[in-house]
């Protein structure tokens, strides 16, 4: 936060001064295509700038912060990544690492409720949250994080690109007119999975890195997770018939499916609920896993380092092993300012 505004990395950190420092150099609208490796060393990397290709020189350390989804897509079409796949694709091996695969995201579903009478303007949304255990109480972190937000639907004029989802599936959010959901007091609230036991990958489509690569989140695959995410909305309707719900007069507002053939609030109809109408929040992580010198599925060490390879380092999201117990913004920023200490004392 700064002067009460949240803040990004580029204000925090790109200062006047800062950009005013002879060694520093930032291009934008620059597009990495491929990194050059002579004998398990990085040599050089290859930029494209408005339509001209470019050979920037390592000198010392390069540093790949191109997030969950590109920093294995840049890996794997300089050659860094699982043989096989790599081979299919006619790109030369130059490490065989599972660069791409452990790739997990935070899911979020949600439920309707209505609220009889007026119901007085709060907050804009998103500022109310808790996290709780559904699963093992055993485990020192929850494994659901449930947020609110005081409205009966999602404001803009698309709702299904709010959410991200299927135009076939929101016909069932919207059941009745926009009109009548308009009228309608009520508000949402939303179940997200922080650890989810589905597990993905990232594969490339081909060796050009213009091509984008496959996003297999294997998405709700573990039934563990579907189980997860009933417990939540379970705690969610616990909350909703407390009496200080229950005095503002909350009602559930249930799914509408042409094609559920199960009975509303059975566990089953919650299941065929969060198939549909559940979404990522584009958390990405772990693409690039960090772990120790015998992990074997492990891309980079704990110094950041890319196994079996040199002058090298990955310094983002993709290297966490599992995911947070909430937004990775911040977790990602620590990463950064972790890599810059062990850098500058390497």
């Amino acid at each position: 936060m700064q002067d009460g505004q949240r803040c990004s990395t580029a204000k925090a950190y790109l200062t006047p001064e800062v950009k005013a420092r002879k060694n520093l150099t930032i291009w934008t609208e620059a597009l990495a295509l491929k990194i050059h490796f002579e004998e398990k060393a990085a040599k050089s990397i290859k930029i494209l700038k408005n339509d001209i290709e470019s050979d920037v020189g390592v000198r010392k350390e390069l540093i790949l912060s191109a997030g969950a989804i590109v920093s294995p897509q840049l890996l794997m079409v300089s050659g860094v990544g699982p043989k096989m796949h790599l081979e299919d694709l006619g790109i030369p091996v130059v490490c065989d690492l599972p660069v791409g695969e452990n790739l997990q995201d935070h899911l979020l579903t949600f439920v309707r409720f209505e609220i009889a009478g007026e119901f007085p303007p709060t907050t804009t949304g998103g500022d109310v949250t808790g996290f709780f255990k559904i699963k093992d109480q055993s485990e020192p972190w929850p494994d659901v994080q449930i947020l609110f937000n005081p409205s009966y639907y999602f404001s803009n004029e698309n709702e299904k690109e709010a959410i991200n989802i299927c135009e076939s599936f929101t016909k069932v959010l919207h059941h009745k007119s926009k009109e009548y959901m308009k009228s309608k007091q009520g508000m949402m609230l939303f179940p997200g999975l922080l650890h989810p036991k589905s597990v993905g990958k990232i594969t490339l489509a081909s060796k050009n890195i213009m091509e984008q690569p496959f996003i297999d989140p294997c998405y709700l695959t573990a039934r563990e997770d579907v189980e997860t995410l009933i417990g939540g909305i379970r705690i969610i309707q616990r909350m909703a018939s407390t009496k200080a719900f229950q005095d503002s007069g909350v009602t559930p507002s249930y799914f509408k499916f042409d094609n559920c053939p199960y009975e509303s609030d059975s566990d089953e109809y919650w299941e065929y609920v969060i198939r549909h109408v559940t979404y990522s929040i584009h958390h990405p992580v772990g693409t690039c896993k960090m772990g120790a010198k015998d992990d074997q599925t492990a891309v980079v060490d704990p110094l950041l380092r890319v196994r079996a390879l040199k002058n090298i380092r990955v310094v983002d999201a993709s290297v966490m092993p599992h995911l947070t117990s909430g937004n990775t913004n911040a977790p990602t920023i620590m990463i950064a300012e972790k890599a810059a200490d062990i850098i500058k004392h390497s």
